[in-house]
């Protein structure tokens, strides 16, 4: 029984590879620099990134949050708790997917 608890402790750890998502936040106006972007999972946050001048972003994070919930992206505002969900991806295709999102022209307040 406990070898068998061991073994597949083993195999999940041994299975578990990293997701590198990259992409590019842009706007109407063009690519936005310098916003911080998060990625949530099962109300948790998995990753964030900072965009780079280009609008261009990169995140890690382990594969097993890719398997459970649908992912969320979300756009952090001027204080750290305004959120604005960007996009929400239900699965991954591949551990190295290209996900651009775009900032919506209207944000309306809950």
């Amino acid at each position: 029984m406990v070898l068998s608890m061991l073994f597949n402790l083993f195999i999940s750890f041994v299975l578990t590879t990293n997701v590198y998502i990259t992409g590019r936040l842009s706007s109407e106006k063009g690519t936005v620099s310098g916003k911080e972007i998060i990625l949530k999972t099962g109300g948790k946050t998995i990753a964030n990134a900072i965009t780079k001048q280009d609008g261009s972003y990169e995140m890690t994070f382990l594969d097993t949050y890719a398997q459970s919930e649908p992912l969320k992206f979300y756009l952090v505002g001027k204080s750290k708790r305004d959120l604005v969900l960007l996009k929400t991806v239900a699965t991954l295709e591949s551990d190295t997917p290209v996900i651009d999102l775009v900032i919506p022209t209207k944000v309306s307040k809950n």
